[in-house]
């Protein structure tokens, strides 16, 4: 039987609602680390200081737990061989990737990356300094948009440990 998570969205700054799609993906990977808890999803405003995200699109969201941060949910955009594609990362705080999840893939080449089992090998392992076809298994008839997901998960890690200092 799978466990009931109650997700609370409360947003902050200039984005007044979280797209459906979004909020789906979210509920979906939030819901396989949280057994019958109440989680709340904190809008939080990617730092637009720093000239090196990954991403002018980047959302971060702060996942809170009995009143304190437990884990941050990235939505944002990578190339791939024809077009974006959109997908999140749940990070723990120490910026353990938790959950990776493609939830919208518009190309017709390279949608094996969608491919739970694949994105699988992702979990539990540190965002930062990742390399495609050492730490990620490459995968056949998605090698660019895979090696992108890849190298923008490092790139969000990255990012994320600088901005949260």
């Amino acid at each position: 039987m799978k466990a009931l998570v109650i997700i609370v969205f409360v947003l902050f700054g200039w984005q007044s609602e979280v797209p459906s799609a979004w909020e789906k993906a979210i509920n979906k990977a939030v819901s396989g680390h949280f057994n019958n808890e109440k989680v709340q999803i904190q809008f939080r405003l990617a730092d637009q200081s720093m000239d090196d995200r990954p991403s002018p699109g980047i959302v971060i969201y702060d996942i809170m737990h009995d009143d304190s941060v437990s884990g941050y949910i990235v939505a944002t955009s990578a190339r791939g061989r024809y077009d974006y594609f959109d997908y999140l990362v749940i990070f723990n705080t120490d910026l353990i990737v938790l959950n990776v999840r493609v939830f919208e893939y518009r190309s017709d080449h390279g949608y094996e990356i969608c491919n739970k089992k694949w994105l699988k090998q992702f979990e539990n392992i540190t965002g930062c300094g990742i390399h495609y076809g050492k730490d990620i298994d490459a995968i056949s008839g998605a090698t660019i948009s895979a090696a992108s997901l890849t190298g923008d998960i490092s790139a969000l890690c990255d990012y994320l440990s600088r901005a949260l200092k």
